[in-house]
């Protein structure tokens, strides 16, 4: 399910509905523009439900204009969250965007980087102590993915 207005316009009832299927089968698909208010703290309250991420260039602010997106806000509250899914760049902003995505991509690529690099050291870490009391490796970190798409007109 998207957060994309209607029953959906708010983080509440969005967790309310995934709250209440009870199903592994259902998440959010967190869309980070289409909260029309405070799009930062009604992404944190989706965040353990979500599935798939759409990233787009900007959010809703505190008074409900649109403001510019803070990708490393945004990729540090998912790496915090625990998120492991898809991080998709999802492009409607007024710019070109045969120039756009591909600057807004390895934008959005460096911050999850940012935050997998840290995950990863600290992974390797843990394995590397793992390894010295003889008991093998016992996990594999993943690399987040990033998939980028774009509406078509």
């Amino acid at each position: 399910m998207e957060d994309d207005g209607g029953l959906t316009t708010t983080a509440e009832p969005t967790v309310a509905i995934v709250k209440q299927t009870d199903s592994p089968y259902v998440g959010i698909n967190l869309d980070t523009g289409n909260f029309p208010k405070n799009g930062y703290s009604q992404g944190a309250l989706c965040l353990p439900y979500a599935t798939n991420v759409h990233c787009k260039v900007s959010v809703g602010g505190a008074d409900g204009t649109k403001e510019k997106a803070d990708w490393d806000r945004l990729i540090g509250m998912f790496a915090k969250a625990g998120y492991k899914g898809y991080i998709s760049l999802e492009y409607e902003d007024k710019e070109d965007a045969e120039t756009a995505v591909p600057r807004l991509a390895a934008e959005l690529r460096k911050g999850v980087r940012k935050y997998s690099i840290a995950d990863r050291m600290e992974s390797e870490r843990e394995r590397r102590d793992v390894h010295h009391e003889g008991r093998g490796y016992s996990r594999a970190w993943p690399p987040q993915p990033l998939l980028l798409h774009r509406r078509l007109p």
